[in-house]
Protein backbone atom coordinates (compact mmCIF):
# COMPACT_ATOMS: atom_id res chain seq x y z
CA UNK A 1 0.00 0.00 0.00
CA UNK A 2 2.78 2.64 0.74
CA UNK A 3 4.47 1.40 -2.32
CA UNK A 4 1.55 1.86 -4.37
CA UNK A 5 1.15 5.85 -2.30
CA UNK A 6 4.84 6.52 -3.05
CA UNK A 7 4.21 5.62 -7.04
CA UNK A 8 1.17 7.75 -7.45
CA UNK A 9 2.98 10.50 -5.25
CA UNK A 10 6.15 10.17 -7.96
CA UNK A 11 3.62 10.21 -10.86
CA UNK A 12 1.85 13.11 -10.33
CA UNK A 13 5.16 15.26 -8.72
CA UNK A 14 6.67 14.02 -12.44
CA UNK A 15 3.56 15.36 -14.18
CA UNK A 16 3.38 18.22 -12.35
CA UNK A 17 7.04 19.08 -13.30
CA UNK A 18 6.73 18.39 -16.48
CA UNK A 19 3.13 20.78 -16.73
CA UNK A 20 5.46 23.52 -14.84
CA UNK A 21 7.87 23.22 -17.27
CA UNK A 22 6.00 23.35 -20.36
CA UNK A 23 4.03 26.56 -19.02
CA UNK A 24 7.88 28.23 -18.24
CA UNK A 25 9.04 27.34 -21.97
CA UNK A 26 5.45 29.26 -23.71
CA UNK A 27 6.41 32.61 -24.87
CA UNK A 28 4.87 35.54 -23.85
CA UNK A 29 2.23 35.97 -26.33
CA UNK A 30 0.96 32.50 -25.34
CA UNK A 31 -0.69 33.39 -22.00
CA UNK A 32 -2.87 36.60 -23.63
CA UNK A 33 -3.88 33.86 -26.47
CA UNK A 34 -4.41 31.46 -24.71
CA UNK A 35 -6.42 33.47 -22.23
CA UNK A 36 -8.42 35.30 -25.17
CA UNK A 37 -9.03 31.47 -26.14
CA UNK A 38 -11.02 30.58 -22.67
CA UNK A 39 -12.61 33.54 -22.89
CA UNK A 40 -14.01 33.01 -26.64
CA UNK A 41 -14.61 29.20 -25.66
CA UNK A 42 -16.68 30.57 -22.87
CA UNK A 43 -18.34 33.13 -24.41
CA UNK A 44 -19.44 30.37 -26.67
CA UNK A 45 -20.63 28.05 -24.11
CA UNK A 46 -22.71 30.74 -22.19
CA UNK A 47 -24.25 31.82 -25.46
CA UNK A 48 -25.43 28.48 -26.70
CA UNK A 49 -28.08 26.99 -26.65
CA UNK A 50 -28.31 23.07 -25.61
CA UNK A 51 -29.97 22.32 -29.54
CA UNK A 52 -27.02 24.50 -30.58
CA UNK A 53 -24.44 23.04 -28.75
CA UNK A 54 -25.72 19.56 -29.96
CA UNK A 55 -25.27 20.75 -33.49
CA UNK A 56 -21.76 22.60 -32.90
CA UNK A 57 -20.42 19.43 -31.53
CA UNK A 58 -21.63 17.64 -34.34
CA UNK A 59 -19.70 19.59 -36.82
CA UNK A 60 -16.77 19.77 -34.82
CA UNK A 61 -16.79 15.75 -34.51
CA UNK A 62 -17.45 15.51 -37.81
CA UNK A 63 -14.78 17.87 -38.93
CA UNK A 64 -12.18 15.87 -36.25
CA UNK A 65 -13.17 12.60 -38.87
CA UNK A 66 -12.46 14.47 -41.41
CA UNK A 67 -8.86 15.13 -40.88
CA UNK A 68 -8.13 11.29 -39.30
CA UNK A 69 -9.88 10.96 -42.76
CA UNK A 70 -6.89 12.76 -44.63
CA UNK A 71 -4.15 12.34 -41.80
CA UNK A 72 -4.48 8.52 -42.82
CA UNK A 73 -4.46 8.83 -46.43
CA UNK A 74 -1.27 11.11 -45.56
CA UNK A 75 0.36 8.46 -43.84
CA UNK A 76 -0.55 5.09 -46.16
CA UNK A 77 1.27 7.57 -49.44
CA UNK A 78 4.09 7.99 -47.42
CA UNK A 79 4.12 4.58 -46.42
CA UNK A 80 4.08 3.24 -49.60
CA UNK A 81 5.69 6.19 -52.25
CA UNK A 82 8.17 7.39 -50.14
CA UNK A 83 8.64 5.15 -47.14
CA UNK A 84 10.69 7.57 -45.09
CA UNK A 85 10.94 6.58 -41.32
CA UNK A 86 11.16 9.99 -39.72
CA UNK A 87 8.43 10.66 -41.73
CA UNK A 88 6.19 7.75 -40.77
CA UNK A 89 6.98 8.24 -36.73
CA UNK A 90 5.82 11.60 -37.33
CA UNK A 91 2.43 11.14 -38.70
CA UNK A 92 2.00 7.83 -36.23
CA UNK A 93 2.15 10.21 -33.62
CA UNK A 94 0.03 12.35 -34.96
CA UNK A 95 -2.56 9.94 -36.02
CA UNK A 96 -2.47 7.93 -32.58
CA UNK A 97 -3.42 11.38 -30.89
CA UNK A 98 -5.67 12.27 -33.60
CA UNK A 99 -7.40 8.81 -32.76
CA UNK A 100 -7.49 9.72 -28.58
CA UNK A 101 -9.09 13.08 -29.73
CA UNK A 102 -11.73 11.41 -31.84
CA UNK A 103 -12.58 9.07 -29.25
CA UNK A 104 -12.91 11.25 -26.33
CA UNK A 105 -14.72 13.61 -28.66
CA UNK A 106 -17.33 11.18 -29.73
CA UNK A 107 -17.86 9.88 -25.91
CA UNK A 108 -18.37 13.81 -24.84
CA UNK A 109 -20.53 14.08 -27.71
CA UNK A 110 -22.70 11.69 -27.09
CA UNK A 111 -22.92 12.81 -23.36
CA UNK A 112 -23.34 16.06 -24.20
CA UNK A 113 -26.82 14.74 -25.72
CA UNK A 114 -27.75 13.43 -22.65
CA UNK A 115 -27.15 16.15 -20.76
CA UNK A 116 -28.72 18.44 -22.48
CA UNK A 117 -31.99 16.04 -22.40
CA UNK A 118 -31.64 16.29 -19.15
CA UNK A 119 -31.42 19.37 -18.49
CA UNK A 120 -27.94 19.74 -16.81
CA UNK A 121 -26.16 22.70 -17.26
CA UNK A 122 -22.76 22.06 -15.87
CA UNK A 123 -22.46 18.74 -17.71
CA UNK A 124 -23.58 20.58 -20.87
CA UNK A 125 -20.27 22.75 -20.53
CA UNK A 126 -18.11 20.44 -19.51
CA UNK A 127 -18.71 18.24 -22.96
CA UNK A 128 -19.13 20.50 -25.16
CA UNK A 129 -16.10 21.87 -23.68
CA UNK A 130 -14.13 18.38 -24.08
CA UNK A 131 -15.88 18.68 -28.00
CA UNK A 132 -14.67 21.79 -28.92
CA UNK A 133 -10.96 22.07 -27.49
CA UNK A 134 -10.49 18.53 -28.65
CA UNK A 135 -11.86 19.81 -32.08
CA UNK A 136 -8.75 22.87 -31.67
CA UNK A 137 -6.23 20.21 -31.07
CA UNK A 138 -7.01 18.11 -34.04
CA UNK A 139 -7.16 20.74 -35.95
CA UNK A 140 -3.50 21.40 -35.05
CA UNK A 141 -2.47 18.08 -35.39
CA UNK A 142 -3.92 17.66 -38.45
CA UNK A 143 -1.55 20.62 -39.52
CA UNK A 144 1.24 19.07 -37.67
CA UNK A 145 1.04 15.62 -39.91
CA UNK A 146 1.14 17.95 -42.76
CA UNK A 147 4.45 19.22 -42.05
CA UNK A 148 5.55 16.04 -41.17
CA UNK A 149 5.05 14.82 -44.33
CA UNK A 150 6.01 17.94 -46.25
CA UNK A 151 3.06 18.37 -47.95
CA UNK A 152 3.30 22.17 -46.71
CA UNK A 153 5.88 22.79 -49.53
CA UNK A 154 4.28 21.64 -51.71
CA UNK A 155 1.73 23.96 -54.16
CA UNK A 156 -1.49 22.15 -55.11
CA UNK A 157 -2.02 24.18 -58.36
CA UNK A 158 -0.14 25.67 -61.46
CA UNK A 159 1.83 28.57 -60.96
CA UNK A 160 0.26 31.02 -62.88
CA UNK A 161 2.93 34.01 -64.05
CA UNK A 162 1.48 37.28 -65.20
CA UNK A 163 4.10 39.88 -67.50
CA UNK A 164 3.31 43.07 -68.80
CA UNK A 165 5.61 43.85 -71.54
CA UNK A 166 6.43 47.94 -72.37
CA UNK A 167 5.12 48.40 -75.71
CA UNK A 168 7.47 51.07 -76.31
CA UNK A 169 10.23 48.38 -76.30
CA UNK A 170 11.57 47.55 -79.68
CA UNK A 171 10.81 44.12 -80.69
CA UNK A 172 14.51 43.34 -82.12
CA UNK A 173 17.30 45.18 -79.78
CA UNK A 174 19.07 47.19 -82.83
CA UNK A 175 22.39 46.35 -81.23
CA UNK A 176 21.97 42.47 -82.45
CA UNK A 177 22.35 42.79 -86.31
CA UNK A 178 21.39 38.62 -86.65
CA UNK A 179 21.55 35.61 -84.02
CA UNK A 180 25.24 35.58 -84.42
CA UNK A 181 26.22 39.33 -84.90
CA UNK A 182 26.74 42.14 -82.60
CA UNK A 183 27.28 46.02 -83.26
CA UNK A 184 30.10 46.30 -80.63
CA UNK A 185 30.25 50.44 -81.36
CA UNK A 186 26.30 50.81 -81.02
CA UNK A 187 26.61 49.29 -77.85
CA UNK A 188 29.35 51.46 -77.01
CA UNK A 189 27.49 55.13 -77.54
CA UNK A 190 24.48 53.24 -75.89
CA UNK A 191 26.76 53.20 -72.76
CA UNK A 192 26.37 56.48 -69.66
CA UNK A 193 28.50 59.23 -70.08
CA UNK A 194 30.05 58.84 -66.49
CA UNK A 195 31.44 54.94 -67.22
CA UNK A 196 35.17 53.84 -66.99
CA UNK A 197 34.27 52.34 -70.66
CA UNK A 198 34.26 56.03 -72.34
Amino acid sequence: MMAKNLIMGAVGALTLTLALSFVNAQDSEAPSTLASDIANLQNEVDTLTGPEKIERATEIVNGMKSTLTSTNEVLERVRTEEQDILKLNCLNEKVAAIKGFVKVGEKSHEELKSAVSAGDKEAEKHHYTLVAIGGEKVGELGEQALVCAGEVLRFSEDTVVDRTIDPNIAEVDPIVIDDNEFDFDLAMERLPELTAFN
